[in-house]
């Protein structure tokens, strides 16, 4: 890697890094699969524009 070829930061720095995001992203999917389903009435709750407002007749 570029910043430890350049002395720029530790093998072991970068490992401890790499560690960190594997265990979060592991954290988040477990968050996601373990969380229920939205309900189908909630499926356009939040969106920028309506589908009219998009392509409008």
């Amino acid at each position: 890697m570029h910043l430890n070829k350049s002395k720029k930061i530790k093998l072991e720095e970068l490992d401890e890094i790499e560690r960190d995001v594997l265990e979060e992203m592991e954290e988040a999917e477990r968050f996601a699969m373990e969380s229920p389903l939205p309900k189908p009435d909630s499926l356009t709750d939040h969106i920028y524009a309506t589908d009219f407002e998009r392509n409008p007749a």
